[in-house]
């Protein structure tokens, strides 16, 4: 069902039942046959990478799908660059253009196998080639591209470290804000993630918890974890 938000409509696509059997019994083939033939090698997190473009074309209501957004639409905005197989050939059939940002390079998850990188590197620079205009959001990341013949536009993250925040009572703020609020007006160095359940966002809490449990004797450092990305339960 779509969702309105003021002149904003967000619209959500599931594979249908067919699909997502397929698509489980593909993924155990892929994982499995990468994990076996690396001898275990292969993280599961090095793994997806490549997936997240194959499995898009296994979708055939997807690919319909954005075709006929594609075609709607005056131009494609991707924030990823494994949807880039699929709207390329909606972009070529409908003579529209799409604009690519390269927030995360996946390729650089890939750190074990080398030809698995150079797999999802390919699959970077062919999203590539077909885009009206690439960006990236960091000068490290244009000099990369720009070696492989792929220029960028680079878009820095527009993050405010030191914002201005409103004023509000002290009964409208929350009892564990408080606490960090009372931490941090002590010198206290206060490390904040906020994250949804994205499995990505789920791996990253885990690594957070491993880096505060070697700080633990460093009594100057609190670490802060918000959102769904945090598994239920206690923690000290």
């Amino acid at each position: 069902t779509p969702v309105k938000n003021g002149n904003i409509e967000y619209l959500f696509q599931f594979p249908s039942r067919l699909e997502g059997v397929f698509l489980r019994t593909a993924h155990w083939f892929y994982d499995g046959i990468l994990h076996h033939s690396s001898r275990a090698q292969i993280t599961p997190r090095e793994r997806r990478q490549w997936w997240h473009y194959l499995n898009i074309k296994l979708q055939p209501s997807l690919l319909k799908r954005i075709h006929e957004l594609v075609a709607w639409s005056s131009i494609a905005f991707l924030e990823c660059p494994f949807w880039g197989s699929a709207v390329r050939r909606a972009c070529r059939r409908t003579k529209k253009n799409y604009l690519l940002t390269f927030e995360d390079v996946l390729s650089d998850l890939v750190t074990s196998n080398r030809w698995l990188r150079q797999r999802v590197s390919a699959c970077e620079r062919l999203a590539s080639r077909d885009a009206a205009a690439v960006f990236s959001v960091s000068l490290h990341d244009q000099e990369r591209f720009e070696a492989n013949g792929i220029p960028t536009r680079v878009i820095p993250h527009g993050m405010e470290t030191e914002p201005a925040l409103p004023s509000l009572d002290a009964g409208q703020i929350p009892p564990e804000l408080q606490r960090i609020q009372e931490a941090r007006s002590k010198g206290t160095i206060i490390c904040l993630f906020i994250g949804s359940s994205l499995r990505c966002n789920l791996e990253a809490v885990e690594e957070i918890r491993k880096i505060a449990a070697s700080l633990t004797n460093r009594g100057n450092i609190r670490f802060v974890i918000a959102g769904a990305c945090l598994p239920k339960g206690d923690y000290g």
